[in-house]
């Protein structure tokens, strides 16, 4: 199987989201060796930070944006939804149940039976 390159938008204001969830994401689903999770926090250590974020967005096979209250307050996460879309990159939008889903998995088995990696795959191969 081709590795799925997983985009995750999302950002840190408000108490949604923070360094560590992220973290936590980003391990839970890349206990699939063939699915890479990009989080721009963890990630980019590039030199031009922001040509980076969107070499990975064109490298995406899917974004995936995280549903926190102040998502709409995000001028970069309306960038990076902004892109996906002008260039048809498929979008998922992660709820709070969805992450919290995420954050339960525990082992290769338990991700395979994730209602949220079977979204992300559909989505990503449509």
């Amino acid at each position: 199987m081709d590795k799925v390159n997983v985009f995750l938008s999302y950002t840190l204001r408000g108490n949604d989201v923070d360094y560590l969830i992220l973290k936590k994401i980003k391990e839970r689903l890349e206990i699939l060796e063939w699915l890479y999770v990009y989080i721009d926090i963890l990630d980019n250590d590039s030199i031009n930070h922001q040509e980076r974020v969107f070499e990975e967005l064109n490298r995406a096979n899917i974004v995936c944006i995280i549903q926190s209250t102040q998502i709409n307050n995000s001028i970069w996460v309306q960038k990076e939804l902004k892109h996906a879309k002008q260039k048809k990159i498929p979008i998922l939008w992660l709820s709070n149940q969805d992450i919290h889903e995420i954050l339960e998995i525990t082992s290769y088995e338990g991700l395979l039976q994730s209602l949220v990696l079977k979204k992300i795959l559909e989505k990503s191969y449509c």
